[in-house]
């Protein structure tokens, strides 16, 4: 039998849920080279949604026909403050996954060598914002040196300045965890989204239903990719084989 998602639609800004069955519309996968980005403060559970993608990161990425492989052959996991749960990882994958102390002063090409590659840039904004290495990372190497780069923030704005927000907008995925008191922020970031208020509100009120349980989420994927299975389920949550079923929000417009 079967995996079922739950498509919620909005019509005239009202909600309706019907059942689709994935035989006829495919899970979309996050397509490699290209990049993320996990917004979430501290115990929502940003560190868990990374485990999960490492563990199923075969089933959840699509990789280019020009890449050097159909899976990542390291993850190369960049951080700002050790946690105990690295130490786990270290013990599931031993030297799969290879950890670095903060953000390389010089050329990262010559850390990450095996491609493709998953690096992760974890709790380091002030380096992802102000070191020019970083930048090119995110702009250039992500898409030209065969890598899958993912960021992980603890604030919607951060530092940086313009540049820095522009940066993260653009960025191909965008997965946003349970914000307590940021209503105004998610307002602002969510209206890039949707073209009319009525939409937002329903956006909205969407996002904090899937975050109300523990470690829930929302992923905005705007990958340029056009097929039925990518276009009608950009905005998704409960992505990992194991949830037995996705969500997935649909706005249609005032019709």
């Amino acid at each position: 039998m079967s995996s079922r998602s739950f498509l919620v639609t909005a019509r005239a800004y009202k909600m309706e849920v019907r059942l689709y069955d994935d035989r006829t519309l495919e899970k979309p996968k996050f397509h490699h080279p290209g990049n993320m980005t996990i917004y979430g403060p501290s115990k929502s559970g940003k560190t868990r949604f990374l485990m999960r993608l490492i563990r199923f990161r075969r089933e959840l990425f699509q990789f280019s026909p020009h890449a050097g492989g159909h899976e990542f052959k390291k993850v190369y996991y960049f951080f700002g403050v050790w946690q105990e749960a690295f130490a786990e990882m270290q013990k599931e994958y031993g030297d799969y996954i290879v950890f670095y102390d903060g953000f390389p002063s010089g050329d990262i090409s010559q850390l990450v060598k095996e491609t493709p590659a998953l690096v992760i840039l974890d709790d380091l904004e002030n380096e992802v914002t102000s070191h020019d290495e970083a930048k090119n990372l995110l702009s250039k190497y992500s898409h030209h040196k065969d890598y899958y780069v993912c960021m992980v923030f603890q604030a919607l704005f951060g530092k940086g300045g313009s540049n820095a927000v522009r940066l993260r907008e653009q960025m191909d995925v965008q997965v946003f965890l349970k914000f307590m008191n940021e209503e105004t922020g998610l307002k602002k970031r969510f209206s890039n989204f949707v073209d009319s208020s009525g939409a937002l509100k329903i956006f909205l009120e969407t996002y904090k239903k899937w975050v109300a349980e523990k470690g829930g989420y929302l992923v905005a994927d705007f990958h340029p990719d056009q097929s039925p299975s990518q276009a009608l389920q950009r905005f998704r949550t409960r992505i990992f084989p194991d949830d037995g079923y996705s969500l997935v929000l649909r706005i249609r417009g005032d019709a």
